[in-house]
């Protein structure tokens, strides 16, 4: 963005955030976890429209916590082989992710390992398991910065309100992911938080619609691109206009008292 400015070049600037899901009471629980297991462990979470954590019902944290793992056993076993998981991509990320957790559990912060491999294969491998963080506190590393990886912050809250209140505190995402099967609960929450892009009632496939303009707003960056949002992005676009035979500009000359019509008509 320094660079464009130097010459005075326009751009589409797409960044990142921390892309909430938010789980409504009436959300089936297990299919709320599929969807978020498969938007989340995609490439290990390296993506950049990944849900960074999950706002749902205190009622429910425990039991959406056990559909997570369940999600695991299913897609990956035991992680004898994990070849169809995908590893952290360089040691300074996984590093970087090992560090959240690190900080999480010297802050007593419940870190639920949702599979468990040996730690000498984790770390030749860069193998980093889905991990669950409960509650975690907002001045937490991994409450402040986009997380990238396998780990998913799940708060619980008291009610919606509370709920975005939480997102709408933090910068604009780039995502948000709304799970309700009421319409007017979720034209509540697409009227009080601002983001890129939204899924509703699953994860990731705003960024696969071509039609759709893919971009951030705020924090999470400016413009947009994809299907004709792109097009236009990445042109310059040229009005032109082609003058008539006969042309109103012809008589737009002193005295302005003859013309008192015209002008009333061009200034409507």
């Amino acid at each position: 963005m320094a660079a464009a400015a130097e010459h005075l070049v326009p751009l589409t600037l797409e960044l990142g955030g921390k892309s909430p899901a938010i789980v409504c009471r009436d959300f089936p629980l297990d299919k709320a976890a599929a969807r978020l297991a498969t938007g989340k462990w995609f490439n290990a979470g390296q993506t950049c429209i990944a849900p960074d954590y999950v706002l749902i019902d205190s009622v429910r944290q425990r039991e959406f916590v056990q559909a997570l793992q369940q999600q695991v056993r299913e897609r990956y076993g035991d992680f004898s082989d994990a070849g169809d998981y995908t590893r952290i991509i360089n040691e300074g990320q996984y590093r970087r992710l090992q560090g959240y957790l690190a900080q999480a559990r010297e802050r007593g912060v419940p870190v639920i390992a949702l599979a468990q491999v040996d730690e000498a294969r984790a770390d030749r491998e860069r193998l980093l398991v889905p991990t669950v963080v409960l509650d975690p506190p907002d001045d937490l590393d991994l409450m402040r910065e986009e997380i990238f990886g396998p780990i998913l912050p799940v708060r619980a809250y008291p009610d919606l309100d509370a709920a975005l209140a939480d997102i709408v505190a933090r910068d604009r995402p780039l995502a948000l992911y709304p799970f309700s099967h009421d319409t007017a609960t979720v034209e509540r929450i697409l009227g009080q938080v601002v983001a890129g892009g939204v899924t509703v009632n699953d994860t990731l496939l705003h960024f696969a619609a071509d039609g759709l303009p893919f971009g951030g707003v705020g924090a999470s960056g400016m413009g947009a691109y994809h299907g004709q949002a792109g097009f236009d992005a990445m042109s310059k676009l040229l009005p032109v206009l082609w003058q008539s035979r006969w042309a109103a500009s012809d008589r737009l000359r002193p005295p302005y008292s003859k013309i008192a019509g015209l002008l009333r008509l061009l200034l409507r």
